[in-house]
């Protein structure tokens, strides 16, 4: 959380929500929302919005949401590190609960099933 905060991120902590959003305009960073009992690979997925987001120079809800391809990449890297923390502690159960939701997501963004 230190990064997030030393990258001026606002952090919240609330119980039963875990998400990143960017900021509504660019060049602003965003919000870090934290629920104190989520699992560590929920963390590094929601990490993994920031970083893209301060890499695209904290380029605002329409940076992030503007265009689909780069919507689903950056969802499918933010859960490849929830996988492959999964695989790391030996919970397949979760590395294809994972694996289905990033399916979901690209239904979700495209319409159709990959």
């Amino acid at each position: 959380m230190r990064e997030a905060e030393a990258a001026g991120v606002d952090v919240v902590v609330r119980e039963g929500a875990m998400a990143y959003g960017p900021a509504p305009s660019a060049g602003n960073p965003g919000q870090m929302i934290l629920d104190p009992d989520a699992s560590y690979g929920a963390l590094l997925h929601e990490m993994s919005h920031l970083r893209d987001d301060r890499d695209a120079g904290w380029a605002g809800m329409a940076g992030a949401m503007g265009d689909p391809r780069a919507r689903y990449e950056n969802e499918a890297r933010a859960y490849q590190q929830e996988i492959d923390y999964a695989r790391s502690i030996g919970d397949q159960e979760s590395v294809d609960r994972l694996h289905e939701l990033l399916r979901q997501e690209y239904e979700s963004i495209f319409g159709a099933p990959p």
